[in-house]
């Protein structure tokens, strides 16, 4: 949300491009390392050799042993569905030649984001 705030606002954006400015770097780079959540250059898999905490262990033990493949397969089926329709109305969906697919997130590309909210 915050940086929603210095993107979208006159004034936090004149205070991110203060902030690029200090630390030598280009407005644009700056920007980037922000909504990322690693660095460049930085081992992107050692980042995240940690070991989850408990919540999270609990979690995915849960869905571990809740996990249904026929389910599964059934909601695989209805998302094709759903991208395919998109694809006849027109709109773009990223990754759509893709053969494994995973649908967690489904990006949607307009024109008009107006328009289309």
């Amino acid at each position: 949300m915050a940086l929603l705030f210095f993107i979208n606002t006159q004034r936090g954006n004149q205070m991110f491009d203060f902030a690029a400015k200090m630390s030598g770097q280009e407005r644009e780079e700056f920007y980037v390392s922000f909504s990322r959540g690693f660095k460049p250059g930085e081992s992107f898999i050692e980042r995240f050799r940690f070991k989850p905490c408990a919540p999270m262990l609990a979690f995915i033990y849960y869905r571990m042993q809740k996990f249904d493949p026929v389910a599964f397969d059934d909601y695989m089926r209805k998302y094709y569905v759903a991208q395919d329709q998109l694809i006849k109305a027109g709109i773009y969906v990223p990754g759509y030649k893709t053969k494994n697919r995973a649908f967690w997130l489904f990006p949607i590309v307009t024109p008009n984001k107006m328009l289309f909210c």
